[in-house]
């Protein structure tokens, strides 16, 4: 909650990060600039101003209905499971990069709680719904829309395996993004404690 002062003197910028601060990280960083300052310096406002544009066009454009792959064909339990696993074991945002994008949970408070979000970097790509639905954003494009649903399928096959194959692929652990140094980890291609967490062993 942003305090009234800012929130009544720049409406918009406050409507913005209000919206996006649980899956956005500079609008996560004004939110705490303002908490912390009462403010934002004129470069900021600037800054939030701009992606709160690009953010009203999006949502324009993403007003479309949406395309839902649901859980019987993409088979992601697995994957809820295993995040559902991370929470309980006391990580309060539990995530997973994978060959091409990542996964994290939406904040328990935002409108998408229980949900999974699917990022590559800022960019969104969609979301995993707790009833086990991946739901597409309309404005997806359609060879970037399959490729996802294909390597998603994948994971939810086995979600160990392809935490694997990307701690093999880059060197570091697919949870926490660490470098794999431990001999152990090393040779599992994941860190034991990460492993445990997410109930992959």
């Amino acid at each position: 909650m942003l305090n009234a002062t800012f929130t009544q003197t720049h409406p918009v910028v406050a409507a913005w990060i209000a919206d996006t601060q649980s899956w956005n990280n500079f609008a996560a960083s004004l939110a705490q600039s303002v908490n912390r300052y009462g403010s934002l310096t004129a470069n900021q406002i600037n800054a939030a101003l701009k992606s709160a544009e690009k953010h009203a066009a999006k949502q324009v454009a993403q007003s479309k209905p949406v395309e839902t792959l649901h859980i019987a064909e993409a088979g992601l339990a697995p994957v809820l499971v295993a995040f559902n696993q991370a929470k309980e074991s006391g990580l309060k945002r539990p995530k997973m990069r994978l060959d091409g994008f990542e996964l994290k949970l939406a904040p328990d408070h935002g409108k998408n709680a229980g949900h999974l979000y699917v990022m590559n970097g800022e960019t969104y790509l969609g979301k995993i719904t707790p009833e086990g639905d991946f739901v597409k954003p309309h404005s997806l494009a359609a060879e970037l829309a399959a490729d996802i649903d294909a390597k998603l399928a994948l994971v939810g096959a086995n979600v160990m395996e392809q935490a694997v194959a990307y701690g093999r692929r880059t060197g570091n652990c697919s949870c926490c993004g660490r470098p794999l140094t431990d001999k152990d980890s090393v040779h599992r291609a994941m860190g034991k404690v990460c492993a445990t967490r997410f109930g992959l062993i």
